[in-house]
């Protein structure tokens, strides 16, 4: 047991690598670490046997992996042999996995997490196999003077009789490499999310060992050019990262101007025609205009937009002819996913039927937004992403993965974003605002078949000595304006990715221009889209004022928030920041400013239009409590609760929100 343990220490302090690794697997199989981005669901939450017993199985071999890279580590400094050395460690760890599929509960639909189990002993006798036959290969190999001179000089560091350990450890990588490359060729289906994850972890330990034992001193040099050529790569491979549907752009790139001409665009829909169509599409004299703001938060986003948009279309709290009475909507990340999903699928009043309900179909199959669409994103990450940081060419990414996760889910997510613009003119299709931030310069990318111009300046009067330049800045950069001819070019799945483009789950793709700008998440600028509905109300506001009986922004929120926005006291003391404040004070800060920022100015937002409009203009708030994960894959039972929500907790506060604002649109 002493020695043992000594092993398990080396594992932290001489190779950290080996002991992080096994460490972050066993926190999430038996202590569900990483819950809150869904990682332990990925593991044990599968309504397929085989997919359980895949995880088990790819388990088995990171965790063997470990126990081999440690024993050829540690080889020149033990007598040990490597089959008691992984029995002396390796049986720790599967005590642990049988300890998780002990503690792992199975949800209705689901199989028994005991087939993770039987996958990961199957993955054992593999990978015992494997070895016995590699290391018979390798003594064979090593008997061969033209091998043995090679290893004398490349491992000069190894003793003559440990010189075969090195080849054993070449034949691993050598495997590895090449069922790497089938898999890599294949791209197959079937490939779960956590085996991708578990190929990951594998290139990191075969890297990782493979260097240290074969040249211990080199080590340093190495890794230094490893990262210089991904840097290299990086740097010199423009536009590495590309929007499929703008493929043809990058051959010939758009320059940037220095500003936008402010000017209207026939191609683009104008507000005021849009409007006067849409009172006209209603058949009311001054009806009601409701604008939805919806967060970002994953495909949780997009399936609590799709319950809060069915409940108020379909639903026991319908508000009748609701979508065409929505003239905008913006907003973030999976909520505008789900949105996009729900502006696509309606149809014209003039052969509108009811809009189908997603929570009566759920129950025979998740409607397209709430199904899995991680795994594309898994496998590329794993099988092309990683590798293609040393690769100069551009490829098939995982952005590019996920656009094709939501046409498969969705087909008619697959639609040119420009075959929504005939719709929204006719006034009675809302219009989808993306609003994507550009990294190099922080202003937004504004993506819609709408004319906004009036959101590329901030302009007033100022004092100062002439020429006295009355714009103060220029937030925002309109995408068909910029690009007119892309329009018909893009898919609504590729602006919905564009919009929730959050490294690193989707890579912060480049546009065709020069210079070169990339795209990340609305989050990171406004995750709420309420600054842009506020904008948008101030912009159209005499015509609303004279047209309408009321405008109502309709907040769809991933998560609670709202309590904890209003109490002073909410935020409990934080361990790390008291102990290492010097350190953590800064960060901390500036993921706190991000989310703090964005909710208490849109609030003073909401705040000052609601207010100088004497209740004209109103909002309503309503908020996820599910506590299910950020990420782009569910479980059924969690994407059940939140479209089932409203059916089944009649006097919850978001329900009495939709109840509220039910009351509001008859009055």
């Amino acid at each position: 047991m002493r020695q043992t343990l000594t092993f398990l220490l080396h594992w932290f302090v001489r190779f950290p690598l080996l002991g992080i690794i096994a460490a972050l697997f066993i926190a999430v199989l038996v202590f569900g670490a990483g819950h809150a981005f869904g990682i332990p669901d990925l593991f044990w939450h599968q309504e397929q046997w085989w997919k359980l017993a895949l995880n088990g199985f790819s388990t088995a071999i990171v965790l063997f992996l470990v126990c081999v890279a440690g024993f050829l580590l540690e080889s020149e400094a033990t007598k040990i042999t490597i089959q008691n050395y992984v029995a002396r460690t390796y049986w720790i760890l599967v005590l642990f996995v049988i300890a998780g599929t002990i503690a792992t509960k199975r949800e209705e639909g689901e199989s028994s997490p005991w087939w993770l189990l039987l996958g990961h002993f199957a993955g054992i006798v593999f990978s015992i196999v494997v070895t016995w036959l590699l290391m018979r290969l390798a003594k064979r190999l090593i008997r061969r003077p033209g091998v043995d001179n090679a290893y004398a000089v490349t491992a000069k560091r190894a003793s003559p009789g440990n010189r075969w350990l090195h080849v054993y450890a070449t034949l691993v990588l050598l495997g590895f490499v090449i069922v790497f490359a089938i898999l890599s060729w294949m791209m197959p289906s079937w490939l779960p999310s956590a085996v991708a994850i578990c190929i990951i972890f594998c290139i990191l330990l075969l890297v990782y060992g493979y260097v240290r034992f074969q040249f211990p001193r080199e080590r340093i040099v190495v890794a230094a050019a490893l990262i210089v050529l991904m840097a290299a790569v990086g740097y010199f491979k423009a536009y590495k990262h590309r929007f499929p549907d703008l493929e043809d752009f990058y051959a010939t790139t758009t320059p940037i101007p220095p500003f936008q001409i402010n000017a209207p665009m026939p191609e683009l829909v104008d507000d005021g025609v849009a409007l006067q169509n849409w009172l006209a599409s209603t058949g009311e004299q001054k009806p009601k205009l409701a604008i939805i703001a919806t967060s970002g938060g994953g495909i949780r986003a997009a399936v609590w937009t799709t319950a809060v948009l069915d409940a108020l279309t379909n639903g026991a709290y319908r508000i009748p002819n609701f979508p065409y009475h929505v003239r905008i909507i913006t907003g973030a990340s999976g909520g505008m996913v789900g949105a996009a999903f729900y502006v696509a699928s309606l149809k014209s009043p003039l052969s509108r039927g009811p809009v189908p309900s997603a929570t009566a179909k759920a129950r025979r199959d998740l409607p397209p937004m709430a199904r899995d669409s991680l795994e594309p994103v898994a496998r590329s990450l794993a099988l092309r992403d990683l590798p293609g940081l040393i690769v100069p060419f551009s490829f098939h990414d995982r952005g590019s993965a996920l656009e094709e996760a939501w046409k498969t889910n969705a087909p008619i997510m697959e639609r040119a974003f420009s075959s929504l613009e005939s719709g929204e003119r006719a006034g009675w299709r809302p219009s989808l605002i993306f609003s994507p931030m550009l990294v190099e310069d922080g202003r937004r990318l504004l993506v819609s078949n709408l004319d906004l111009r009036f959101m590329l300046e901030n302009h007033g009067p100022r004092l100062g000595p002439p020429p006295n330049d009355p714009v103060y800045s220029r937030p925002s950069l309109e995408l068909f304006r910029l690009m007119p001819a892309a329009r018909s070019k893009i898919r609504l799945a590729e602006a919905a990715r564009m919009n929730a483009s959050f490294p690193w789950v989707a890579p912060a793709a480049e546009l065709p221009t020069s210079p070169r700008r990339h795209v990340v998440d609305a989050g990171y600028w406004d995750n709420f889209g309420v600054h842009t509905s506020v904008a948008w109300i101030q912009q159209n506001m005499q015509w609303l004022r004279a047209n309408t009986s009321g405008v109502v922004v309709i907040q769809i929120r991933d998560a609670t928030s709202e309590e904890a926005d209003k109490n002073l006291g909410r935020a409990l003391p934080s361990f790390w920041l008291r102990a290492f404040d010097e350190f953590l004070a800064p960060a901390m800060a500036a993921l706190r400013a991000r989310e703090s920022t964005m909710t208490f100015h849109n609030d003073k937002d909401l705040e000052q239009i609601t207010n100088a409009s004497g209740g004209f203009v109103t909002t309503v708030l309503i908020e996820n409590p599910n506590p299910s994960v950020l990420s782009w894959s569910l479980t059924r039972q969690q994407a059940q609760q939140m479209l089932d929500f409203f059916q089944k907790n009649p006097g919850a506060p978001a329900t009495q929100r939709l109840i509220a604002l039910q009351q509001w649109w008859s009055r």
